[in-house]
């Protein structure tokens, strides 16, 4: 049977990978990082955004997975650990927990990106490989993209730290994980251009 433990040990172990994906791939998009890898090692670097740029799509939309069982098991994402986490939080922050996920998605077609394009490029190139019926949106932008993954991770961290509050076990210390990552996917890519 699946408790509010296992589900929220896959919830706030997608969002370490998330903030992890993030941290190692955003130096590449945001700061120019890739292009100062040199022409031997652009093309891994070019792999290495392509691959974790996904992971950041599939991460972020796996959390906003609606609850439920299906074929390999239960969805482990923020709606199904707020539906494990009532009788255990009260109500009213369950709610608005789930009206802040909400939010997330209202925030990211506000900025041109349908949460159902981005799931669609989840399946078609992340999850699966299939060729889609109809193209895939070209208005996936990464500054949106990245704004909705921060703020999932975050939102998952929150409601992770409501459940401590209330007695569960602490395996995170979330805003020294994410500085940690933050760092060390800094200096990883200027350490890399050092060599």
């Amino acid at each position: 049977m699946v408790g509010i433990e296992d589900i929220r040990r896959r919830v706030m172990d997608d969002a370490e990978d998330l903030i992890k994906a993030i941290s190692f791939v955003n130096p590449l998009i945001v700061s120019g990082q890739l292009y100062k890898l040199g022409v031997e090692r652009k093309p891994i670097g070019e792999f290495l955004r392509k691959i974790l740029a996904r992971n950041v799509v599939l991460i972020a939309t796996r959390l906003h997975e609606r609850h439920g069982e299906g074929r390999t098991g239960h969805s482990a994402s923020i709606p199904a650990l707020l539906e494990y986490s009532k009788g255990q939080l009260p109500n009213l922050m369950i709610d608005a927990f789930d009206s802040d996920r909400k939010a997330l998605v209202d925030n990211l077609e506000r900025h041109e990106i349908s949460f159902n394009d981005l799931y669609s490029l989840r399946t078609a190139m992340v999850a699966h490989s299939v060729h889609p019926r109809k193209p895939l949106s070209d208005k996936l932008y990464y500054s949106s993209i990245l704004d909705f993954a921060l703020g999932t991770y975050e939102l998952a961290t929150t409601i992770d730290g409501e459940l401590v509050k209330i007695g569960m076990p602490e395996y995170w210390k979330w805003s020294d994980l994410r500085e940690d990552w933050i760092k060390k996917g800094q200096s990883f890519w200027s350490e890399l251009i050092e060599d």
